[in-house]
């Protein structure tokens, strides 16, 4: 009887053809690429990017030092102890399922600017210095279980503590210390290691500090349309370090599981440690990673509205569990079809699965954007993009590519921890598969967990191979953190935490017998509720499409991703000089550029500074002046329509005439500049034409006469009436030009006559409302006085006529223009007549 050998060949033909689809084909097509891809110009790269990685995978690994063996002495110690060994491990989980660039910004919330030391940082001028050290705090509290479970786990295999042990027989200082080395160091090496790959990898947390790593700068060329040969050229560092990662990780795994089989074969002999001190050191230490920071974030918050995230954000929350349900089933199965041939198989089996796993490693250590790039490259053409890459294949299989490092780790510690005479004598007499039950429950449950917590969170991918019309939390979390809608992040990180936990804790516990038995039955039911929100009636395609509307009628493509001239890297404010017939445009590389309607560039400047920042708006003056918000360095900029500058105002405050984040201005009749500014602040500011302040309006809140960052502006036509558009209230507020609150428009929803974030405003001179929204990734047109729908356009998407995050838009009453921030361009075309609500035409002239 040749036993499980038939299911064994299955499972290795089953994980050749995935290895195949996801990591061996692309990797053939990015190596082509490579060789085909020419130099990519040096001025788009920083140059120091590469040092500046391999310092912060030095200084995240020693900051996780102390945390990390402080909670192995006391994990190790609760191991020992039955009842406690499985909350202890579930305990430890909690800070892994906060995302690190989640840990950063809750910790810049409570040291940030706002704060007394983040106003002192920002007057004394160490901001930066501050923001760095924040991001190692950030980064430590995350990573520290990486360092803590595998010392820990080494610890309870060399039988309990032997320096106490030695030091019972006299030994000396040197000598217990040489034992620790021995039983513990290449456990900790593990996890230094694991540590240091993965931030050399992580993008988004030094995104949002403003540290221009090689991950950083490679998100940021990809961003400018880069070809995927180009970023792979550029990333040839870390595809040596990665690979050079994964061997080093899979010897250290395989010794430390051979050290970890006595352990997991029977208790350590002698009485249980005394776990007391224990438990309350494993507590503050997990508290202080992971709820401290976000009860800090939670600190100044009015309070939290449940139904507003579910109006704006139910869609993305199916989507995001129906991908964690995907993203774990797969891992599962994936760290299932690596165990059965290293547990079953032969030497030679085990050996071509040891090569296909360390091949999973690597592409778990390389920046996310890489595996995005090959991706892209393999399934992106004429006859698969349709089908693969558009359909959502080309996402599953991203995230698939992230996690099988995670399924291979776990896949391998459970079959090189079984102790060898019981896998040998298996191998033997191998009569059916029921001595493998036990391990290949836990290999796929466990599996299975990790992956979907990941997937929560996970965000580089989500982005990038998103297909057009879907949406992630994760993407809507970092919105809510750029636009400080902090409400918003903590509901999700909460969501993200206790999905989390809850998994960990039944995991670590156990599930009663009739639950393991309706394990799958469940798990298909929440997929099928899940199932493109077929339980959320405005999730359909007919309520999508009445929601954003028909495409835009786009006859010019202003701009492409790039930082040359006449190319843009996330341009984030617009502003057309209807008089002289030109429009002005600046991007996150703190250019401003100037175009003619048509197109052509007829100018360009720099602002003097950016490292701290870049600009989120820009306004013409009635005589041409171009203004300038120059958002995080607190100011406003003036220049003459060829960027030599006339003017400066502002700075750091919160008094008259300080600003936090100024995002953009109107010009009364009078002369006087009208201030918009979020952070601490969220008010109007009036000035007069010199930059002297006369007097505000305005603070943060929710309630009337209140902004939640007030991020455009504008007059009426007869000027008597300002408009603001108060992007996290989700609603139009128009104020006398004295202050005083008059009425609110529309308010928080997808549908017409709703907003979600509006962030474009223009007055047309017909009076009526033209509004972009990055929410719904739509423009749509109000009535001024009743806020009605006159009509919506756009949607997302990548082609002409579609949208992603519109931060602006401009019109001179028959152009219009759509700042297209994610597709880095602007669109101009006619303006759409404005329709009434049963869909006729409405003559407001």
């Amino acid at each position: 009887m040749s036993g499980p050998r038939p299911l064994v060949a299955i499972c290795t033909l089953l994980l050749a053809l995935i290895s195949l689809t996801t990591l061996f084909w692309p990797g053939v097509v990015a190596g082509l690429e490579f060789l085909r891809a020419p130099e990519a110009d040096p001025a788009l790269l920083d140059r120091s990017a590469f040092g500046r990685t391999l310092l912060w995978s030095l200084l995240v690994p020693l900051a996780a030092i102390v945390p990390g063996l402080l909670g192995a002495r006391w994990l190790a110690r609760l191991l020992e102890r039955p009842r406690a060994s499985r909350t202890a491990a579930a305990l430890t989980i909690l800070p892994l399922c906060l995302p690190g660039y989640a840990v950063f910004w809750c910790w810049w919330q409570a040291f940030g600017p706002g704060t007394r030391l983040g106003d002192l940082a920002l007057e004394h001028g160490f901001s930066v210095r501050l923001r760095e050290a924040v991001l190692l705090l950030s980064l430590a509290c995350w990573s520290w279980p990486l360092l803590a479970w595998p010392v820990a786990l080494a610890r309870r295999a060399a039988g309990g503590p032997l320096d106490r042990l030695a030091a019972l027989d006299g030994a000396g200082v040197r000598r217990r210390a040489a034992l620790r080395l021995r039983s513990e160091g290449p456990a900790a090496l593990l996890g230094l290691a694991l540590i240091a790959f993965l931030t050399a990898a992580t993008t988004i947390s030094f995104d949002l500090a403003q540290v221009p790593t090689l991950g950083f700068e490679l998100r940021a060329l990809d961003a400018t349309g880069a070809a995927p040969g180009t970023v792979l050229r550029v990333a040839l560092p870390f595809l040596v370090t990665a690979i050079l990662g994964a061997l080093i990780c899979l010897r250290l795994l395989d010794w430390t599981g051979r050290r970890w089989q006595p352990a997991l074969a029977r208790r350590a002999a002698g009485e249980p440690w005394p776990g007391g001190f224990a438990w309350s050191g494993l507590l503050v230490l997990v508290a202080s990673s992971t709820l401290l920071p976000l009860g800090l974030a939670f600190r100044g918050i009015g309070g939290l509205e449940p139904g507003l995230f579910w109006t704006l954000h139910r869609t993305a929350t199916f989507g995001t569990l129906r991908g964690a349900l995907i993203d774990g089933l797969l891992a599962a199965l994936l760290a299932v079809l690596l165990f059965i041939p290293m547990a079953r198989g032969g030497r030679r089996l085990r050996g071509l699965t040891t090569v296909i796993a360390l091949l999973w490693f690597a592409a778990a250590l390389v920046p996310a954007i890489v595996v995005c790039a090959a991706l892209t490259a393999t399934w992106n053409g004429p006859s698969t993009g349709p089908l693969v890459y558009d359909g959502g294949g080309a996402l599953v299989l991203g995230h698939l590519a992230r996690t099988g490092g995670l399924a291979a780790a776990i896949a391998l510690f459970f079959a090189w921890s079984e102790a060898r005479t019981v896998s040998e004598a298996r191998r033997l007499d191998p009569p059916r598969l029921s001595g493998l039950a036990p391990r290949l429950r836990g290999v796929a449950l466990i599996t299975f967990a990790v992956a979907a917590v990941w997937s929560l969170g996970e965000l580089v991918i989500a982005t990038r191979l998103l297909p057009p019309g879907e949406q992630r939390i994760a993407s809507t979390l970092l919105n809510a953190m750029h636009y400080q809608r902090p409400d918003t992040v903590l509901l999700g990180l909460a969501g993200l935490v206790l999905c989390g936990w809850v998994l960990a804790f039944l995991l670590a516990h156990g599930l009663p017998s009739g639950a393991r038995r309706s394990l799958g039955g469940l798990g298909a039911c929440l997929l099928a509720a899940c199932l493109p929100a077929c339980t959320d009636p405005s999730s359909s395609a007919d309520a999508v499409a009445q929601e954003r509307g028909p495409r835009l009628d786009a006859a010019v493509l202003v701009g492409a991703p790039g930082r040359g001239p006449g190319l843009f890297a996330f341009p984030r404010g617009i502003a057309l000089d209807a008089a002289r017939e030109r429009f002005y445009v600046v991007d996150k590389t703190s250019r401003v550029q100037r175009f003619s309607l048509d197109g052509e560039l007829e100018a360009w400047w720099r602002l003097p500074e950016w490292t701290v920042g870049k600009p989120v708006g820009l306004s013409i003056a009635p005589d041409g002046r171009v203004f300038v918000p120059d958002t995080h360095y607190h100011r406003i900029l003036v220049y003459d329509p060829d960027g030599n500058e006339l003017q400066r105002f502002g700075r750091f405050g919160t008094g008259p005439g300080e600003f936090v984040y100024p995002t953009d201005i109107a010009f009364a009749p009078d002369g006087s500049l009208y201030v918009s500014e979020y952070g601490t602040n969220d008010r109007i500011q009036i000035f007069t034409p010199e930059g002297v302040p006369v007097r505000a309006f305005g603070r943060f809140g929710r309630e009337e006469g209140a902004f939640a960052r007030p991020q455009s502006i504008a007059l009426s036509a007869d000027r008597a009436e300002l408009y603001v558009a108060d992007t996290c209230n989700h609603r139009i507020a128009v104020h006398a030009l004295d202050g005083t609150h008059l009425r609110t428009l529309a308010g928080a929803g997808t549908g017409p006559g709703r907003l979600s974030y509006p962030h474009g405003l223009e007055l047309l001179p017909d009076g009526t409302l033209l509004v972009s929204e990055i929410g719904t990734d739509r423009v749509q047109r109000l009535d001024a006085l009743t806020g009605a729908s006159l009509g919506v356009w756009g949607g997302s998407g990548f082609e002409r006529g579609l949208l992603r995050t519109p931060w602006g838009v401009a019109s001179d009453g028959e152009t219009l223009l759509v700042l297209d921030s994610g597709n880095a361009r602007v669109q101009i075309g006619p303006l759409p007549e404005a329709r009434s609500s049963d869909g006729a035409v409405s003559n407001r002239d």
